[in-house]
């Protein structure tokens, strides 16, 4: 399970769970605990002192959260997504920095799980779709999420920008 302190920057989040990887005795990754707020549940990825958050344990932590709630989602789409928009939110914004991190919400809807991910900032453009041309080896993630979610979308604040998308719950 991992022990527990206080968020890093002081906030009222929540307590960090110091999980993940540990390297020179540091923590790599953590994360806040999911909090109830409006129709869903809110986290905090964040990094450790010493090194950026990971995607991989970032999105482990996303399905685990998913696993316990059973919302009837595919929990491989959910994992595939959700890596694929935490690695825009980490390699293109301040989100990616050693003392960064991403809001992740989970909001359920009667036939969809919107899963909402906001980065620290910084970011230089808007998220877009990019045209591949079978040679690129980066640049099809949104795309991946434009084909497998019911739908998806972003906002983009002063300081932040949210992408989110809608997986299809099964009915039962």
């Amino acid at each position: 399970m991992g022990a527990a302190r206080e968020a890093p920057d002081g906030s009222a989040r929540g307590r960090v769970l110091e999980r993940g990887t540990r390297r020179g005795g540091g923590v790599v990754t953590g994360h806040v605990a999911p909090r109830p707020v409006g129709g869903g549940l809110a986290l905090r990825l964040v990094s450790g002192p010493d090194e950026p958050l990971d995607v991989g344990t970032a999105r482990r932590a996303l399905r685990a959260v998913a696993e316990a709630h059973r919302w009837g989602v595919d929990l491989d789409d959910l994992e595939l997504l959700a890596s694929e928009v935490l690695t825009n939110a980490l390699r293109y914004t301040a989100s990616g920095r050693r003392g960064g991190g991403v809001d992740v919400r989970f909001r359920v809807e009667d036939e969809f799980l919107r899963v909402e991910v906001t980065d620290d900032g910084g970011a230089r453009t808007v998220p877009h779709l990019v045209e591949s041309s079978g040679w690129q080896e980066s640049g099809r993630g949104l795309l991946m999420v434009a084909m497998l979610a019911a739908d998806w979308g972003w906002s983009a604040g002063p300081a932040r920008t949210s992408v989110w998308f809608e997986l299809r719950r099964d009915p039962c």
